[in-house]
């Protein structure tokens, strides 16, 4: 290689270089922020058991009071922290679409049926969702059929609004 030409090489790639260098010893920064964020609401929601729902079974016409064969279920799924209320609202008669007649019942919160549930207080069950809970709380539904001489050869229904409030 020629020595003028090595040497203009080596003039300009010193010279990049310290230009690179006083780029660098030059540069400057500029910096910002922001935050981040998240509101959240408190939520709940309730499920209750189907198709059978509270089952009283098949009695005979003349027995005596009757207990839930098979009690019925609500379920809560609530945020942490929520207070809420859980009424139950039914007509209190469980109707037979074929005659019309009705054979009573009573909804209880507890197997003992001393604790009538309605949709109101006092008969609401009550209920906070405490921060170590387990998000969801299963309420078993309990009901009594007083003894009676009801009509024979029918099905009985009655359809019973949960209420959730919180």
């Amino acid at each position: 290689m020629n020595k003028p030409l090595f040497a203009k090489l080596a003039a300009i790639a010193a010279i990049s270089a310290m230009g690179a260098f006083a780029a660098t010893a030059n540069a400057a920064t500029s910096t910002s922020s922001f935050t981040v964020t998240m509101t959240i609401n408190k939520a709940c929601d309730v499920t209750s058991t189907g198709p059978t729902g509270l089952s009283f079974g098949a009695q005979n016409s003349t027995a005596t009071t009757v207990n839930e064969g098979t009690a019925g279920t609500v379920t809560v799924t609530c945020s942490k922290g929520t207070a809420y209320t859980i009424g139950l609202l039914g007509t209190g008669n469980m109707t037979s679409a074929t005659t019309g007649d009705s054979v009573p019942y009573t909804l209880y919160s507890n197997a003992g049926h001393t604790a009538v549930w309605g949709n109101a207080s006092p008969n609401w069950v009550s209920g906070t969702r405490a921060k170590t809970d387990p998000k969801t709380k299963t309420y078993n539904v309990y009901g009594q059929v007083p003894s009676a001489d009801y009509t024979p050869g029918t099905d009985y229904t009655d359809t019973v609004a949960v209420t959730l409030t919180y």
